[in-house]
């Protein structure tokens, strides 16, 4: 079982925000950058052929410059989009902002790169387990945080996840030395050796910072499901859940509370879904009947008021966003907003039970 990482959103966050890099090394990222800042896009391969990252530590065969330029694309300096199986990326303004720093001041360009990975969900996991039990070496990490996922990594591949069962990534023994402890390195927020590391007074500020937020902005790509994680962490971490959608197919939320049932994950009991239009074949009976397997009580209340937002609340934390609950909106390119300890809850509540 889990220790650390505690539930099924900061898993998909840390595995699909993380699934692709192995390296880090500053050098590469301002030479990744450079060279694409006079191209329209790249691929990893252009750049093995371009000589861009000779004389890097890593960059020792043709797939390497393609982690970095996937790391980069996590951080927000990226764009990307696939043609025939190839992964071609561009400079974005996030990307052409930090080259034109770094040409002026190394220091402010710096500042720049650190602004993006304190928003990295696996840089913050490491260095949140490092400040509960430092001094820690990388060893644990790996044991622990990568146990973490091993486990995690089976429960999202049981819920359909694109992801493959018993891997500790990215807390392996490759990844923990070589990239995440490098790049908290590099930006001072940790210190000490590899066997003894502890957060700089720097780090702990973060740290300090994040805790005292309320909300957290989710992006939701094809490739990078986090509105399904989502979805999976209210079904798992709920009583009672309240929806309220324009479009609404109920029947996508039985194969997760049927994976999350079964493996003791769940204590729902109730779900209230407001909606203008159901988007399922089946009728209001039977999707009564198809909970009550899983034993949940679904209420299904049409409302006329207006439905342009999409919310899903538990009381505590509520979810805001664009995207439909139907099959066809899963994986698509979607931005919301994710606030913890909603004081909204009731007047949403009574807004749509007054329709």
């Amino acid at each position: 079982m889990f220790k650390f990482i505690n539930n099924i959103f900061d898993s998909t966050k840390i595995y699909f925000l993380s699934r692709g890099i192995a390296w880090f090394d500053f050098d590469a990222v301002v030479r990744a950058l450079n060279y694409l800042c006079s191209r329209s896009c790249a691929s990893g391969r252009d750049l093995w052929d371009a000589g861009v990252l000779d004389g890097v530590r890593f960059a020792t065969s043709p797939a390497e410059p393609g982690y970095i330029l996937k790391l980069l694309w996590y951080l927000g300096f990226l764009d990307l989009r696939v043609e025939d199986r190839r992964f071609l990326y561009s400079i974005n303004r996030r990307g052409r902002r930090f080259i034109e720093a770094y040409r002026r001041d190394n220091n402010v360009a710096r500042r720049l790169f650190l602004e993006a990975v304190i928003e990295w969900p696996p840089l913050i996991k490491m260095l949140q387990y490092i400040h509960a039990n430092e001094p820690i070496g990388w060893r644990d990490i790996v044991s622990d945080l990568g146990g973490d996922m091993e486990f995690w990594s089976g429960v999202m591949h049981e819920l359909g996840f694109d992801v493959e069962a018993g891997i500790k990534k990215p807390y392996n023994e490759f990844v923990t030395p070589v990239c995440l402890i490098p790049i908290g390195r590099a930006f001072e927020l940790i210190e000490g050796d590899r066997d003894s590391l502890r957060l700089t007074k720097l780090g702990k500020i973060i740290l300090r910072e994040r805790g005292c937020r309320k909300f957290e902005i989710v992006k939701n790509t094809p490739d990078i499901p986090l509105f399904y994680g989502l979805l999976c962490w209210f079904l798992s971490e709920s009583k009672r859940l309240w929806i309220a959608f324009p479009r609404v197919d109920p029947m996508i939320l039985l194969k997760p509370l049927n994976v999350l049932k079964r493996i003791n994950m769940s204590n729902l009991e109730e779900i209230i879904v407001y909606y203008s239009e159901l988007v399922c074949s089946e009728s209001k009976g039977r999707i009564r009947l198809a909970f009550e397997t899983v034993n949940i009580e679904i209420h299904l209340e049409k409302t006329y008021q207006p439905v342009n937002a999409k919310i899903i609340t538990n009381g505590k934390s509520m979810f805001w966003s664009a995207i439909d609950l139907a099959r066809d909106s899963l994986q698509e390119y979607h931005v919301g907003m994710l606030i913890r300890e909603s004081i909204a809850f009731e007047h949403i509540v009574n807004f749509f039970s007054s329709g």
